[in-house]
């Protein structure tokens, strides 16, 4: 702020002075006001570039005192000012303006994606803060305008409006963004290279979304001091989830989590990121149907059907009242939709097999978990159980496993 403010005056009194151009050369200190205010967003943004633009224009901003103090004579406040931008420089020097970019600092960040804009106003925002940390966060006056972050501090703070809003909590500063369009700068784009179906829809059909980041950690850089950052970050983020949420991004690995009844529990969790990782809904990924290794591994399915079959009848002496479940893979349509799901066997007869679907349907409408379906074997795509104690069938799996995977996607 205070280089940009700086900049701004410096730009500001050129112009109001008539010293904008000088011979009929644009003054060298309007260019330097110039690169000010460059250095002051990079700055704000904490970009990599901003260090080595910064120790150049200090070092030109010298140069330039030098010139005119050896042409025009040496003032008292030259020397000062001077020993100020000596004292910038070495602060740019050592400083980490981006050590998120430059790996000593790990980025926290999470975003809630929404289907529709969510209205914050910093009161409200202070509220739901108290109750997600079990803290007092109170909006910030003039008066804490002063107020650093820099030692260990009882008071939590928050100031600001949509769509910025800054939070002091020990011991991080937190940056929380409320934004009313979409997240990806090309949704369709980035939905197009993610295979998880129901993740691809929520990227589709999201309109805003929610972010917090962590600015500035005071904490431990350890494996619990990173835990102790997320769920500040993620405690905060669970008051802000409901059914206008549609998925979470975890934006330094890239990987998106749908929202799902178990969310808001994850995100109050000791360790989020674990906890998301944890799927309530069986991954539903997207294949080209003439792919030709799928079509093998259905094929071999298809041949070894017969030892499915056995299995299945002779289960009850073989297993008893343990018996493990039988289950088969096969498409289910509604109008354009096709998804592949398992269904738990409760019967075969004739060209028919019998029983419970097993997944959650992400777009056929039509069917839903838990309903009794049939399957022609003419339809069969895959199966799985247990012969002579070991695990069998399942010949589809490996191929989806060694798909290649295009972030963001956490399937």
């Amino acid at each position: 702020m205070i280089v940009l403010l700086s900049s701004l005056l410096l730009f500001c009194s050129l112009l109001l002075r008539g010293l904008a151009f000088h011979h009929g050369y644009v003054n060298p200190w309007m260019l330097v006001a110039a690169a000010g205010c460059v250095l002051a967003m990079g700055l704000w943004a904490r970009r990599s570039w901003a260090r080595p633009l910064g120790l150049l224009l200090v070092t030109i901003t010298i140069l330039l005192l030098a010139v005119q103090a050896w042409r025009d004579g040496l003032t008292w406040w030259q020397p000062v000012l001077v020993i100020m931008l000596l004292g910038c420089f070495a602060w740019l020097l050592y400083h980490r303006i981006d050590a998120a970019v430059d790996g000593d600092l790990p980025l926290f960040s999470l975003v809630l994606l929404f289907r529709e804009a969510v209205y914050l106003e910093t009161e409200a925002l202070a509220r739901v803060a108290s109750r997600a940390w079990g803290a007092d966060v109170q909006v910030a006056s003039d008066e804490d305008g002063d107020e650093s972050l820099g030692a260990e501090q009882t008071r939590s703070l928050l100031i600001g409006e949509s769509p910025l809003f800054f939070c002091n909590h020990w011991p991080g500063l937190l940056l929380i963004h409320n934004v009313d369009f979409p997240y990806f700068d090309d949704s369709d784009g980035v939905a197009e290279a993610v295979r998880e179906i129901r993740v691809r829809q929520a990227i589709e059909q999201h309109r805003a979304w929610v972010a917090v980041d962590v600015v500035q950690w005071f904490g431990s850089d350890d494996d619990e001091g990173q835990r102790h950052a997320y769920r500040l970050i993620a405690r905060l983020l669970a008051e802000l989830a409901d059914e206008n949420c549609l998925a979470v991004v975890e934006p330094v690995e890239g990987r998106v989590f749908l929202y799902d009844p178990t969310t808001e529990e994850k995100l109050r969790s000791d360790d989020p990121l674990e906890a998301l990782c944890d799927w309530y809904y069986p991954p539903v990924l997207a294949i080209e149907a003439d792919d030709p290794e799928m079509q093998a591994a259905v094929n071999e399915a298809r041949r070894r059907w017969p030892q499915f079959v056995a299995a299945f009848e002779d289960r009850h002496e073989q297993h008893g009242d343990n018996e493990p479940p039988f289950l088969v893979k096969a498409p289910f349509t509604d109008g354009e939709h096709v998804e592949f799901m398992w269904v738990r066997v409760t019967g075969i007869e004739n060209q028919i097999v019998y029983g419970i679907l097993e997944n959650m349907p992400a777009n056929v409408r039509s069917i839903s978990v838990g309903q009794r379906v049939r399957v022609r074997l003419d339809n069969l795509n895959d199966w799985m159980c247990i012969l002579d104690g070991k695990p069998a069938g399942a010949f589809t799996l490996p191929v989806l496993a060694k798909k290649p995977r295009t972030d963001p996607s956490s399937d």
